[in-house]
């Protein structure tokens, strides 16, 4: 009887620690080009808030005195390509529509260079990422001899 026992409480044991380790993963394991989340940067998604700041060049950082915010009528459509994406960026400017198209070539895990008609100034950084909303950084013409014009931290929701 005390073998039946000692068999009983063992299986109870396996089964237990089998349903403890099953229940650990995430079901939402998606790649989004980093960013720290498992959500997928792929889609159509719109600005909900745009603050950028003038670059200061002598203390190579933004100038968070002089900032301005933007609302404009802009689309951003992601598309994976590789370890890249393709990136449609459709906006409005001074009553004209632009639809261009931007390659964006990673770096790293959640930083990549803006490439557009064959030239690669800007550098965008995914810092958070879900199934609904985009964070990022924006550093305009990041990569010009003449350095950085604009840093913008820019909020996109589907």
């Amino acid at each position: 009887m005390k073998t039946l026992r000692f068999i009983g409480i063992a299986l109870l044991t396996v089964l237990m620690s089998v349903s403890f380790s099953a229940c650990g993963g995430s079901d939402d394991d998606v790649d989004n080009g980093g960013g720290g989340s498992s959500a997928s940067i792929e889609g159509t998604w719109h600005p909900k808030s745009q603050i950028w700041y003038d670059w200061d060049s002598e203390k190579n950082a933004p100038d968070y005195s002089d900032s301005y915010t933007m609302d404009a009528d802009e689309t951003w459509i992601f598309t994976k390509n590789g370890d890249n994406y393709t990136w449609r960026f459709i906006y409005t400017d001074h009553g004209k529509e632009y639809d261009e198209i931007r390659e964006l070539i990673r770096n790293k895990e959640n930083d990549y260079r803006v490439v557009y008609n064959g030239r690669s100034y800007s550098r965008i950084v995914f810092k958070n990422v879900t199934a609904n909303s985009i964070e990022l950084e924006y550093w305009d013409g990041y990569y010009r001899t003449e350095g950085t014009a604009e840093y913008g931290i820019v909020n996109l929701t589907k």
